[in-house]
């Protein structure tokens, strides 16, 4: 609490972050389509983060499109 309002953070996942962070310049660079970066990630061993109802996974192809979106 700061001043009576609840401050939050972002933890970088550090099992995740290289990869997204290898998927973003990979994309950018225009050699990669949202198919192959999709393969190439899972490749990579980039997965879904495993919830107590489901198993970790790759990420699926729309997933991909909407983390190259994020700007956070």
């Amino acid at each position: 609490m700061i001043d009576g309002r609840e401050a939050r953070t972002v933890e970088v996942d550090p099992e995740r972050a290289p990869h997204v962070r290898w998927a973003f310049a990979a994309y950018a660079s225009g050699a990669y389509t949202l198919d192959t970066l999709q393969t190439a990630l899972a490749e990579r061993g980039l997965t879904t983060g495993p919830t107590p109802s489901r198993a970790a996974k790759p990420i699926s192809r729309s997933q991909l499109a909407s983390l190259l979106q994020n700007p956070y």
